[in-house]
């Protein structure tokens, strides 16, 4: 009979890590503590609305701020980044990193702030004011399977990628035809 793996002993035993001493002193190296000369930090002016078409992005005060190296909306990073490609088998809209013209969720990023600090660049991100034209948001599922209020990309009328098929008992092996008789029946 084979020896058994050390495992087994592990399981329901107290397991002394070795990391744990130099986290617990304080002593650990976390991604956040990495100082590197010439580093900069972004944050970003994020949507504080549901649904809307950006009309305007004012940078300015952010801009103006000092240590604040650079500010992006996404219009401008559009024009140097392609959108994220999507590895999906089905159709999907065009997902860029920062909002261009339409905001689709609460939080969705509108602009980038790069700065020397991080407390720099979230309070520039804080001074960027962004007026919308409202839109209606979209909070029942089944209502925006019929595009209603609002169908929230052009492309994608009611609001899906895959047309709803139907499925279940009943149901014709090419979907075209539904038969409960036998579900009402029982």
């Amino acid at each position: 009979m084979a020896a058994s793996p050390v495992l087994p002993k592990m399981v329901g035993q107290r397991v002394k890590r070795r990391e744990d001493p130099r986290l617990i002193q304080g002593q650990g190296t976390y991604v956040d503590d990495i100082k590197i000369v010439g580093m900069e930090h972004v944050a970003f002016a994020r949507s504080d609305i549901a649904h809307g078409r950006i009309k305007s992005i004012d940078t300015s005060a952010a801009e103006a701020m000092d240590g604040v190296t650079a500010v992006f909306t996404g219009a401008q990073i559009a024009d140097m980044v392609k959108p994220v490609p999507i590895i999906t088998p089905f159709p999907s809209p065009d997902h860029h990193a920062v909002v261009v013209d339409t905001v689709r969720y609460v939080g969705e990023a509108v602009a980038v702030v790069v700065a020397t600090d991080r407390y720099i660049a979230n309070d520039a991100a804080a001074e960027i004011v962004v007026d919308y034209e409202m839109l209606p948001a979209v909070v029942d599922p089944e209502k925006a399977m019929t595009g209603q209020p609002a169908q929230l990309h052009a492309d994608f009328e009611n609001n899906l990628s895959v047309a709803s098929l139907p499925s279940g008992t009943g149901v014709s092996p090419d979907g075209q035809t539904v038969d409960d008789a036998a579900v009402d029946q029982a």
